[in-house]
């Protein structure tokens, strides 16, 4: 029997885990949570699509069998305590799935658990949602996975594309996954930052002005550390992935100005609009911004955003 376990029921977590659950089975899917949020999900279930799910639930230090396929779809700041809860869980055979933005997260994992395979992942095009009523969405999209070196596909990728295909997970391999990697990075800092910094939805910066500047220098900060790091994307990657992530409707999280400041700071390279952006947000703002257009404040520590319901 295939076991998956999922930390994180957020909006893309719970979409995976329901999905999961309707199209195998057969699998012992269960959920990695500790104290009232183990207790929350065992009470409560969560619902997905108007449909209550009520998934097992493994609390850290419980003992179990090895996970097969472990589904990580924490918040960047949980996922220090993410990992001390995956102990117990994952063994040699294991392939962990981070679906966290960002650039940072497989390194952390594979830090931590050098046995297990951990392939660079990203989520792409899901529209899932949570509120009060539950989480919702209409398109899954897909997951893109690879390894880090292009070449011929190492084990785990093999692995585990027949783990989402019996799953009922659609997936992409890709062979320059750290390309992958770092474009919805740029994407994630251009396009959702400026979008969330200016309070203003997604098509303010799809027209000339202020806002657009401002995409378009957070985004050539991100090229000029990639390319400091040896990724290839450059100012045409910068100007095609404002038009996809706002034809995508993106909701996801993402990570402020942090880890490009710290990378920048590595390879010698200047951010500066991760200082001065916050300034520039004054000119750049709508004078009013329609409340369903508007996102909730980030948190202190990663600057997450969610997008309000109507």
């Amino acid at each position: 029997m295939t076991i998956i376990g999922v930390i994180g029921l957020g909006a893309v977590g719970a979409s995976y885990a329901a999905r999961i659950s309707d199209a195998h089975p057969e699998a012992e899917l269960r959920v990695v949570a500790d104290g009232p949020r183990a207790e929350r999900v065992r009470r409560e279930g969560v619902v997905v699509n108007g449909e209550r799910y009520r998934f097992p639930v493994v609390e850290p230090g419980q003992s179990v069998t090895l996970a097969d396929l472990v589904i990580v779809a924490v918040k960047c700041h949980h996922l220090p305590e993410a990992i001390e809860q995956l102990a117990g869980q994952v063994g040699p055979d294991t392939i962990i799935l981070s679906l966290l933005n960002g650039i940072t997260s497989e390194a952390e994992l594979r830090a931590a658990y050098p046995q297990a395979s951990i392939p660079l992942a990203v989520a792409v095009g899901i529209d899932a949602v949570r509120d009060e009523a539950g989480v919702r969405y209409t398109t899954l999209g897909w997951v893109e996975f690879g390894d880090p070196v292009p070449g011929e596909p190492s084990a785990g990728v093999v692995r585990l594309e027949g783990l989402l295909a019996a799953a009922g997970v659609p997936f992409v391999v890709k062979s320059d996954m750290l390309h992958a990697l770092w474009w919805k990075f740029l994407v994630n800092t251009g396009v959702n930052q400026v979008s969330a910094l200016l309070e203003a939805p997604y098509g303010l910066v799809q027209t000339a002005g202020p806002a657009r500047d401002l995409m378009i220098a957070a985004q050539r900060e991100v090229v000029a550390v990639a390319q400091a790091s040896g990724v290839d994307l450059t100012e045409a990657t910068s100007c095609d992935s404002s038009t996809s992530s706002t034809r995508w409707g993106r909701r996801t999280s993402r990570r402020w100005h942090r880890t490009r400041s710290r990378t920048g700071v590595r390879r010698s390279i200047s951010s500066p609009e991760s200082w001065s952006s916050s300034a520039n947000a004054t000119a750049c703002r709508r004078p009013s911004t329609p409340s369903c257009c508007r996102r909730s404040s980030p948190s202190t520590s990663c600057g997450e955003w969610t997008e309000r319901g109507p």
